[in-house]
């Protein structure tokens, strides 16, 4: 395995998600087929919710196919258990026992009936692979193969035979199952994992998340007066365990958005527990029905289950995508402890495969918050090279970030290396780190660490950061993504990622940071073995062009000569293990031809083979009595497991990471270079009496070095956590020790040890991919490290000019000339007849782009820095397209129709909430830009959050002062308005944690101005409009954003001759008085939208858009740092009131007219005497804005 094996002393069951649901298909655009990835997919609310989320019952044209793997089969068993119900039965009338049966720990006599008898019913027809796909079930439910059948299988018997036992037996079940929840809750008494599931709310529901959790774990249910007479058998059986084993956090309210129970109150506070319940019932209701019609009626869905682990899954596809049809398994463990290779015999991967193919790439791969238990880096090397090469396809990732320290070093120290130069070198990229904005918020959750508790604790503290990567390469003609780079400087950075995949090797660094706890904590979690590194390099191999072999030689010098990792020599025969298995390098190790280690070979081991490969086995049983010390209650938890190869009379010392382990026992047969090895698994795991198995693969030389004075040892993994072990198994941490020449307890082969004959795996052979590395384009761009080799800054294209435009070149009066073509591209002007279109695999600052030309040599090249964080222009709001479907690339797509409505028309209701909420999109440094009022140095697109904070304030403003639903962007160096905003509804955005507007935008064009000119007066008059004043850099970057807010709500098809088509622009334009969006989606209203007098007119001109917060990106800048604490404390009690009652309307900040500056709480503000509409932070802007504002004026 390439990530260490642990020893899990203790274990938790997740039977329910503790997040809530996300839409996996937001970055897609709404007509295409989707292939979908579910990496430790947990529970089902991620495909429930991205059914009914993405409206995709009511869509016939488009198909969904989830391929959802877990290394927990029970997980797997449950989830099928609810979609077949859901296929067998009307909803209605089996909701309340599909409720209790998916979610409650105590279950009554019909919830259990139901139960027992589907269980019984499934089990029937999974008698084998063959049933199961003849079966009812098989057009929705998939099975990709045999292994994840019989786990199913044996987890749904258990469930049906329950109400089979004695009476005694279900008694004894039950006690010790409550009294095991029992004990769990009085050790977590107070657990608010659910808090951040209320977004905007999440510090008022902190008590009420609490409540309703201690409430659950002393019923077992959520609601009261149930009848909870039985255990639930799907929370009492998971891999090979019988009774309580859900984690502490388990609860049904962790699993869905809680936001709707707060906005529906007129005023934040405390929600009932049958009032949290209800909400999420209705939600789960909802979800199911949808996926009743997708099952049912548009047959558009495809849902496939699969046991295994994250790495074990991937590489096995991987590796079925190089060899499409012909091969089914990469001989791979489905996962640590258990020795059955991942096969995907299901009769949907073969090369004969059903009608129901099932894909190998992906358009999502979504990895939950995998990467905080097996290594950021890990995942992504595990999921690239199964993405789709499409500028939609998507990587979701989650991962934990400590606040209170440096957050985009602590995202780096996840990635082992520079955010961008790995992102360049993997060739895919976290789209907020050069956006420098997302649209899904977590600023709930940093608001809640920042106003609780001694600042100076934040370090201790982490909030959720969620990544979206897509592919680096944005141009609209390639993905290739190849670069060169210079061979030694490649080395050192290599050698640079290898030093942080293993700080914790690092002695004296850990002695320097001892009294820092978030440092030990960080160093004693281990993700990456030798393997690991292995990987990268080969990943690196594909995709860049270098001389590799003096890459790789360089790299070995320099960790051979490394002294900073104490432990790094001690690997250093396991990393090179690994680069000849994966085809990298062969050192000179697996070529010796030396006498000594030949006459070795037949005194050892090895004696009398014939053929001895480079690399070989080793298999080594470990009593389990020797374990039992790694489960004591004194000692930390999950230690990493090494193998060792020792011999002190030789001097070598060589540990192995990458092991094979499962308890059983392991047999051999045959003799010499054709035996075998077999494992017999014990069915009870660890909590069976059977020996521990270990598999490692070794260089073959060290076992003919000193084979009779050689020992193979098992010990611990020394890190600053678990080094507390040397005081029970020694200095050197070992659990077992047997000499290599003990053939009873060690084996040595040539041949992968399998469960049971098979055809033999050498050892040998390299394991490497066959993808080859050659460039499609004559010179792929060549990218450049700064002087420390630890950054790549620049990347340069050369083009050869052999044609006639070399020729124009020549010519000494030829003017040549550069302009951007989007963030991957840009042109060279050869006079006037030529042009060259030169390509980036990564967005480029073209602007800071620096031309060579050489005359007489006929070539020209581009020098340009690479994009670092929030630097993507000339346009961040990009639309990549596929025909005639549109997507954005870094805003992600909603279904405003399945989003609850804000009622912002009652007059009582408090929306401090949604003041709070909006405010802190901007980060520290903007909102101190926007106090100080210099417009001057305030970027863009600061000004564009703050119009966009213009709309959300004016918006709630019908329940206090005359807030308005109209705006529009007004033209401050004259022209006047240029587009109207038309705001209908205020909606919960659940997934994302924040709200959107829904509305309609209306760009207003010279022509359409003089046709509507009377419209746009009465407009005006009847509700007013409200003037947000821009720059011309703010409508221009408005114009850019507009056609995303249309795209990402788009539930319309573009026509066959869209002006996006034809033109090949988006936006088409982005002067004033241009209109900037095609009209494929225009007059494509609402019911309502007619029903405002003032608006109808418009209504056949309008098209729909979805606006939302652009928040900072929390691991980029911060957001809650310096908020004025009174400030912080006024939001979240919603604002102050008068002593009647009513709201008091200069509670939050309040936006000046003319500069945007936001004026804080407190501060005097001048208001228009004449419309007491608008307001200014003074008499300067005032005058400035009279010219303007004079012709809109109405006295009130």
């Amino acid at each position: 395995m390439s990530h260490p094996v642990f020893w899990e002393s203790k274990w938790f069951f997740y039977p329910i998600g503790n997040t809530s649901p996300v839409c996996l298909t937001e970055y897609l655009p709404p007509e295409l087929d989707a292939a979908i990835l579910l990496l430790g997919c947990g529970d089902a609310r991620n495909v429930l919710y991205t059914i009914y989320a993405s409206g995709h019952d009511g869509r016939a044209d488009r198909k969904l196919d989830f391929t959802c793997c877990d290394w927990e089969p029970a997980i797997l068993a449950r989830n099928v258990v609810l979609y077949t119900l859901l296929m067998d039965h009307d909803l209605d009338d089996i909701y309340h026992q599909l409720w209790n049966i998916y979610y409650h720990f105590m279950i009554d006599d019909a919830s259990l009936t139901l139960l027992s008898s589907h269980s019984t019913k499934l089990a029937g027809v999974a008698e084998d692979i063959e049933t199961w796909n003849t079966s009812p079930y098989a057009n929705i439910v998939r099975i990709c193969n045999r292994y994840t059948l019989s786990e199913l299988r044996r987890l749904w018997s258990l469930y049906a035979d329950v109400l089979k036992w004695s009476g005694a037996r279900r008694k004894t079940f039950k006690r010790d199952f409550q009294d095991t929840l029992k004990k769990t809750a009085k050790e977590n008494p107070h657990v608010m994992t659910a808090m951040r599931n209320a977004g905007p709310f999440a510090l008022f529901s902190a008590n009420d998340v609490s409540d309703l959790h201690s409430q659950f774990w002393k019923t077992g249910a959520l609601t009261g007066n149930l009848d909870t007479t039985h255990v639930n058998p799907t929370f009492a059986f998971a891999s090979q365990l019988e009774g309580f084993v859900a984690h502490y956090g388990t609860c049904p309210i962790t699993a869905f958005p809680l936001a709707p129970a707060y906005a529906s109150l007129n005023r934040p506070k405390s929600v009932s527990p049958h009032g949290l319940t209800k909400t999420i019932q209705a939600q789960f209701r909802a979800w199911c029905r949808a996926f009743c019609t997708s099952a049912r009626e548009t047959k558009n869905v495809v849902i496939r289950v699969v046991v295994g682990d994250i790495l074990s899954t991937c590489r096995t596809l991987r590796h079925l995508s190089d060899f499409p049809g012909a091969e089914i398994s990469a001989n791979i463990p489905v996962k640590a402890w258990n020795a059955s290779p991942l096969v995907f015999d299901g009769g949907d991967y073969a090369s004969k495969a059903t009608g129901m193919t099932a894909p190998l790439l992906f358009d999502v791969v979504d990895t939950s918050n995998l990467s905080d238990h097996t290594g950021m880096l890990n995942v992504l090397l595990a999921t690239v090279p199964l993405l789709k090469r499409t500028p939609f396809a998507t990587i979701n990732t989650e991962t934990l970030l400590a606040m209170g320290k440096d957050p985009t070093r602590s995202f780096s120290e996840r990635l082992c290396g520079d955010i961008t130069t790995i992102s360049v070198l993997l060739g895919v990229l976290p789209i907020s780190f050069i956006s420098g904005f997302a649209t899904q918020s977590n600023v709930h959750e940093l608001l809640g660490h920042a106003s609780n508790g001694n600042p100076t604790r934040l370090e201790s503290r982490q909030f959720h950061e969620r990544l979206v990567w897509k592919l680096s390469s944005l141009s609209r003609t390639s993905s290739a993504g190849h670069i060169t780079i210079n061979s030694l400087h490649l080395a050192r950075f290599l050698f640079s990622v290898y030093l942080k995949m293993f700080s914790y090797e690092d002695t004296m660094s850990m002695f320097r940071n001892m009294g820092d706890l978030t440092d030990i904590l960080e160093k004693s979690t281990v993700h990456y073995s030798r393997e690991s590194f292995a990987i990268f390099i080969s990943l690196l191999k594909e995709k860049v062009e270098t001389n590799w072999s003096q890459v790789v030689d360089t790299l070995l010098s320099m960790i051979s000569s490394d002294r900073q990792l104490m432990m790094g020599l001690n690997h250093y025969q396991d990393l090179l293990c690994h680069l000849h298995s994966l085809n990298i390098h062969s050192a000179l190790v697996f070529h010796l031809d030396d006498s000594a280690l030949l006459k070795n070979y037949r005194v050892g081991r090895l004696r009398g083979w014939t053929l001895v490969p480079p690399t070989i086995y080793i298999v080594l049983q470990v009593p389990r009595s020797k374990m039992q010390c790694l489960d004591d209650e004194d000692m930390p938890k999950t230690p990493v497991l090494n193998a060792e190869l020792v011999s002190m009379s030789a001097n070598f010392h060589n540990a192995f990471t990458s092991l094979s382990v499962l308890f059983g026992t392991a047999t051999q047969e045959g003799t010499g270079e054709e035996s075998q090895v077999y494992l017999t698994e014990d069915p009870r795991g660890k909590h069976g009496k059977s020996s521990v198995v270990v598999v490692f693969r070794v260089p073959t030389w060290l076992l003919a070095v000193a084979p009779e004075q050689t020992s193979v040892t098992l010990g611990v993994k020394s890190t600053p956590i678990h080094s507390t072990f040397s005081q029970k198994l020694g200095l050197t941490m070992t659990i077992h020790s047997a000499p290599l020449m003990d053939t009873e307890s060690v084996f040595v082969v040539r041949f992968l040890p399998t469960l049971q004959p098979t055809s033999k795996i050498s050892s040998a052979g390299p394991r490497g991919s066959t993808k080859k590395t050659t460039n499609t384009a004559a010179v792929a761009p060549s990218a450049r490290f700064d002087d420390s080799c630890s950054v790549l800054q620049t990347m340069t294209v050369h083009e050869d000019l052999v044609d006639d435009a070399g020729l124009e070149l020549a010519k000494p009066s030829t003017k040549v000339e550069s302009r951007p073509d989007g963030p991957c591209e840009v042109d060279v002007q050869i006079g006037s007849k030529f042009v060259r279109h030169l390509q980036y695999p990564y967005p480029v600052d073209v602007h800071k782009a620096n031309l060579r030309i050489a005359r007489k040599s006929g070539w020209i090249e581009m020098v340009v820095p690479l994009c670092g964080a929030a630097a993507l222009r000339p346009n961040k709001f990009l639309i990549p397209s596929d025909g005639l479907s549109f997507a954005p690339w870094n805003i992600h797509r909603i279904f405003l129709d399945r989003m609850p409505v804000v009622d912002n028309d009652n007059t009582a209701k408090d929306f401090g909430w949604a003041v709070t909420h909006t405010t802190l999109m901007l980060s520290d440094k903007e909102r101190a830009m926007a106090a100080a009022g210099n417009n001057k140095d305030i970027p863009t697109i600061v000004h564009v959050k703050q119009s966009i904070l213009a709309i959300f304030h004016n918006i709630i403003k019908p329940a206090r002062e005359n807030g308005s639903r109209v705006f529009g962007l007004h033209k401050v160096s004259g022209g006047g308005l240029g587009t109207i905003i038309f705001v209908e509804n205020l909606r919960l955005d659940l997934a994302s944690h924040t709200i959107v507007a829904d509305g309609y935008v209306l760009p207003l064009s010279d022509s359409f101005v003089a046709q509507f000119i009377n419209k746009l007066g009465e407009l005006e008059q009847a509700g007013g409009i409200t003037h947000l004043a821009c720059q011309d850099e703010e409508l221009t970057e408005w114009a850019q954003l507009i056609p995303s807010l249309v795209e990402r709500c788009r539930d319309w098809s573009h026509k066959t001759d869209c002006a996006y088509v034809r033109e090949g622009a988006i936006p088409l334009a982005t002067g004033f008085g241009d209109v900037p969006i095609c009209d494929c989606g225009r007059g494509k209203v609402s019911s309502t939208f007619a029903k405002h007098k003032s608006w109808a007119p418009f209504a056949p001109h309008v098209t729909r858009i979805a606006i939302s917060p652009l928040f900072t990106v929390s691991y980029l800048d911060t957001v809650i740092g310096d908020i004025d604490s009174k400030f912080t404390k006024m939001k979240l009690d919603g604002g102050a009131t008068s002593s009647d009652g009513s709201q008091n309307p200069r509670t939050e900040s309040t936006q000046c007219t003319y500069c945007k500056r936001l004026i804080p709480s407190g501060e005097k503000l001048m208001r228009c005497s004449r419309c007491k509409q608008v307001v200014y932070c003074g008499g300067t802007c005032q005058s400035n804005d009279w010219p303007t504002h004079k012709k809109i004026c109405v006295k009130t």
